[in-house]
């Protein structure tokens, strides 16, 4: 499993526990603490652009985020499973943001559905969505320029858990709250330990819903 935080820099939520959830791992993990150093270190969501848009591999990268995809993408393909951590400027309840049913269609084909909505349910919290892409092209479908959807246009919605997703594993995007908010990081804490858990992968007892987690 990888475990990704900080990819738009102002959203840190805390890369602090990564650290803390190292020593509770069995099994291979990634913990990436910052992923966007740049706008990390800006405090910007992006460093030239948004990392989490149009996310793969360019072979004459422009931008501080196309070098980082030609790095990040094969870190992911090397996983089975991805829990990106983001937060959010407005809003209350943290959600998971998962992806399309099953299906072999042009979109966003898929066969690891009931995996991912199994590992959503199992984070504990407050809501669970999905549609990010079905509603992002009816959204350019409704606005066409003079030529129809452009290819960027077309691969503008993918970020990390669509490339999980293409890369036939599967992943998923949780706010966990607000940027600021001191709360989020005990969402992030227990996202990655209830994780942990259903995954069957942690030294810790039991799931961390919103109540006491008891180490073992």
């Amino acid at each position: 499993m990888a475990a990704n935080l900080a990819a738009p820099g102002n959203q840190p939520c805390d890369w602090r526990i990564s650290l803390r959830a190292a020593p509770d791992c069995a099994g291979v993990f990634t913990f990436v603490p910052v992923v966007n150093t740049l706008a990390f270190q800006r405090n910007t969501r992006e460093g030239d652009r948004n990392l989490d848009r149009n996310l793969h591999e360019k072979p004459v990268p422009a931008s501080n985020e196309d070098r980082l995809a030609n790095v990040f993408c094969p870190l992911l393909r090397r996983h089975d499973v991805l829990v990106d951590l983001h937060s959010f400027l407005e809003g209350e309840v943290p959600f998971a943001l998962i992806g399309p049913p099953n299906n072999a269609g042009a979109l966003e084909p898929f066969a690891k559905a009931d995996e991912e909505l199994a590992l959503a349910t199992s984070l504990g919290l407050g809501m669970v969505v999905h549609g990010w892409m079905q509603t992002h092209r009816a959204v350019l479908e409704a606005k066409p320029g003079p030529g129809g959807l452009t290819d960027s246009q077309r691969m503008f919605s993918i970020g990390t858990a669509q490339d999980m997703r293409f890369s036939a594993d599967y992943g998923m995007t949780v706010e966990c709250g607000q940027h600021d908010d001191p709360q989020a990081v005990d969402v992030d804490y227990r996202t990655i330990f209830n994780a942990l858990a259903h995954l069957g992968a942690t030294t810790c007892r039991g799931g961390w819903n919103w109540g006491r987690f008891v180490p073992r």
